[in-house]
């Protein structure tokens, strides 16, 4: 079981390392999915704020997380977001990475690659994703499906990514923060569905999930509180 687990999404692109990957590998990892299609068409930009859209697309489970931050810096978050979590801390066991030298968002999209700590502590996740879209808005949050719709507030700012190729899972996380004035919080979205063999794993894949998503939280609010 084992080793199906390990070699199965090495084989689809989804890739297990033994140790921490350095900097340099995962802009090498990047790379070679700089032309992969999403493989999600269908969910692309569905968890945008204010889209006219219903339901959670067709074989998605939503997945959310969210925290409340008194006393928030918004302007510190919103960076933070919108960067997603910036330089990764050396010690960090979830993170996203983005290629180098892709400063700004008008000279084309973000290829990036999510990485994290798995199955006890033995090997290491990378998956391949690109940001979907990211938007900075200054008024008050739009009345969307309970299923996407952020918390009430006075602005917000979003990005979102979505996977790539032979990723396991075909879908979109956004990741959120919300002006409320006094607090601001903090809000992710993951819309996805297995794919492949990631179809046998997908109920497993919550807690994993979960723990990356405490990860990003943890990230945007050391920003915002520093």
């Amino acid at each position: 079981m084992l080793v199906l687990v390990l070699v199965a999404p090495a084989l689809a692109g989804t890739q297990f390392w033994p140790r921490r990957p350095s900097p340099l590998k995962l802009q090498r990892f990047i790379a070679r999915h700089a032309t992969a299609r999403p493989n999600a068409p269908d969910v692309i930009k569905s968890t945008e704020p204010g889209r006219d859209n219903g339901e959670v697309p067709r074989g998605c489970h939503a997945r959310r997380l969210e925290r409340v931050i008194p006393g928030g810096d918004y302007a510190r978050a919103k960076a933070c977001v919108l960067a997603w979590g910036g330089e990764p801390d050396k010690k960090a066991t979830s993170f996203v990475c983005v290629v180098e030298g892709r400063e700004g968002r008008s000279g084309g999209v973000l290829q990036m690659a999510t990485v994290a700590r798995a199955y006890g502590r033995v090997a290491w996740v990378v998956n391949p994703v690109r940001e979907s879209y990211a938007v900075d808005v200054n008024k008050a949050v739009p009345a969307d499906p309970a299923w996407k719709r952020l918390p009430s507030g006075r602005r917000y700012a979003c990005a979102a990514y979505t996977t790539l190729g032979r990723h396991l899972l075909a879908g979109e996380e956004r990741l959120s923060v919300v002006d409320q004035g006094d607090s601001i919080i903090v809000d992710i979205l993951s819309v996805s569905r297995g794919r492949g063999f990631g179809r046998l794993i997908f109920p497993f894949i919550g807690p994993m999930q979960r723990r990356f998503f405490r990860a990003q939280l943890d990230v945007v609010e050391a920003a915002c509180l520093s």
